[in-house]
């Protein structure tokens, strides 16, 4: 009859919730693949180790300086590198030294040189190759110098070991082991959004033939 509206028949309406479904389930897996890419965690922060170094510096007269302090390093999250992050060092009653010029390890000796804020200066080595596995070393020389005074104090002896507290250096990890690859098979198996495309195109079909059935039965009773 003319002039009365169409109904919408049942199957049509369940085509029109599948499709919406669909479009609510895609949105929804888009929505947690982004927030998986965010939620992935980053490259672990770099390992700071105490050290505590503690002994005397002798003068050139015989009287001796008992010097104690810390210092931290900043590793690699695999130990084979490491900067100065801070150092304290009381020697006597001169200002804190708390100025890192260098830390370093040649011809199986380690090295400290610091400096204070009144130009005194402050030179340690002990006996150590290298921080790998490092927990304590002795302290076998060193010089003191006071700048403002011009007076020199020289040698030295104590200890400089890691705090126990820390994570350990240890050497760096193997290499992972990668498996040979898993021969894959010819036959591609369609990703998530592969299925869903197709499931709304089926959908879609179905939906357009059964609109032009309807449109002819409703031209044949015209």
């Amino acid at each position: 009859m003319k002039g009365t509206p169409m109904k919408t028949s049942s199957s049509e309406a369940g085509w029109r919730m599948v499709f919406s479904f669909l479009t609510s389930r895609l949105a929804t897996l888009g929505a947690a693949a982004a927030l998986a890419l965010i939620a992935t965690p980053g490259a672990k922060a770099n390992v700071i180790e105490t050290f505590h170094l503690s002994g005397h510096v002798g003068t050139t007269f015989g009287s001796k300086l008992a010097f104690a302090g810390t210092m931290e390093l900043d590793f690699s999250d695999d130990f084979t590198s490491y900067t100065p992050e801070s150092l304290e060092i009381r020697v006597g009653g001169r200002s804190l030294f708390t100025k890192i010029s260098s830390v370093a390890f040649g011809a199986g000796v380690g090295s400290l040189y610091a400096s204070n804020s009144t130009r005194d200066t402050l030179a340690l080595t002990f006996d150590a190759n290298t921080w790998i596995g490092f927990d304590q070393a002795r302290i076998v020389n060193g010089q003191l110098v006071f700048g403002t005074l011009n007076e020199f104090l020289f040698g030295a002896s104590g200890t400089v070991s890691r705090d126990l507290s820390d994570p350990p250096i240890i050497d760096p990890p193997p290499p992972p082991v990668i498996d040979p690859p898993v021969p894959v098979s010819s036959a591609a198996v369609p990703e998530l959004s592969t299925w869903a495309m197709m499931l709304v195109g089926l959908a879609g079909l179905g939906f357009a033939a059964r609109r032009r059935r309807r449109l002819s039965l409703l031209a044949e009773r015209a």
